[in-house]
């Protein structure tokens, strides 16, 4: 993940006080708790692309001799790679 845990938490915290500031949610509970769900949601979220990323460093795998010999740019096919990988399943990245 690039973002750290922190950060996280800040922009969850930022995201919660918009939106009661905006009174599109009104908090019921421990506005702390909501912050916390908001943050586990980002993670979750971030994690789905580092995912697939170490997917397709292992479908690559099947690739070192032809990348090795300069058959195969790696960039190249990683990044198709892992863009069609996100469009089959529906990934935002």
């Amino acid at each position: 993940m690039k973002i750290s845990r922190v950060r996280i938490a800040v922009v969850a915290k930022t995201i919660v006080g918009r939106l009661q500031a905006e009174r599109a949610i009104t908090v019921t509970g421990d506005p702390a708790t909501l912050v916390s769900h908001v943050g586990e949601l980002i993670e979750r979220e971030l994690s789905v692309e580092d995912r697939l990323n170490q997917e397709v460093r292992e479908l690559l795998k099947q690739y070192e001799r032809q990348i090795e010999s300069g058959q195969v740019d790696y960039q190249k096919m990683f990044s198709m790679v892992k863009r069609q990988l996100a469009k089959d399943r529906g990934v935002i990245i």
